[in-house]
């Protein structure tokens, strides 16, 4: 992941790409809550979606989980 101000405003990216960090993961997220897919299946059709993600399958679970940690924390 990286997050550079001259690319796509800061918003994450991939790195190396333009590809927004949210843009595939809200993919997944959609497979997985209005398709019903588990996460593997989810992360499979969101791949078929953006082929060339860096890192593929295991590079978005890695955010999948870094989002999932820092999403639901309590906040102050």
């Amino acid at each position: 992941m990286s997050i550079d101000s001259d690319v796509k405003h800061g918003a994450p990216v991939f790195k190396g790409t333009r590809l927004e960090v949210e843009t595939v993961t809200d993919e997944v997220y959609a497979y997985m809550e209005l398709r019903g897919q588990s996460e593997d299946y989810a992360i499979a059709s969101a791949l078929e979606s953006f082929p060339t993600t860096p890192g593929g399958a295991s590079a978005i679970r890695e955010v999948l989980a870094y989002r999932e940690a820092h999403e639901h924390q309590p906040q102050p």
